[in-house]
C-alpha cells in the first residue's frame, strides 16, 4: 500500500468546524439542522427558518433546511445569518 506523505495538518477550532459545516452543507443545497444540533449543540432559530421560507429561500422538512433555486444564489448570506444568530463568525 503506497501512501502519500502528509504535507500539512490543520487543527480547527470549534467555531471553525461549525463555520465549515454550515457553509459546506448550504453550498451543497441543504443543511441538516438536526445533525448540526447533534454534532455541535447548535440550533437554528425557528424564526430565522420561517423568515427564510417566507422569503422563498428555503423549504424546511424532516429536520433539513433545503435551499430553493433562489436561496442557492445567496447561500453564503444565509450561512452568515445562521452563524450570526449564535454570534459565530464566518
Amino acid at each position: 500500500c503506497s501512501r502519500l506523505p502528509v504535507s500539512a495538518r490543520e487543527t480547527l477550532s470549534r467555531t471553525q468546524m461549525i463555520d465549515e459545516f454550515v457553509l459546506l452543507h448550504l453550498r451543497q443545497g441543504q443543511l441538516n439542522v438536526e445533525e448540526l444540533k447533534n454534532k455541535f449543540s447548535e440550533s437554528v432559530p425557528q424564526g430565522l427558518i420561517k423568515g427564510l421560507e417566507t422569503a422563498g429561500y428555503c423549504e424546511f422538512r424532516d429536520g433539513c433546511l433545503r435551499l430553493t433555486r433562489r436561496g442557492f444564489t445567496v447561500s453564503d448570506e444565509i450561512a452568515g445569518r445562521i452563524l450570526a444568530a449564535h454570534s459565530i463568525s464566518v
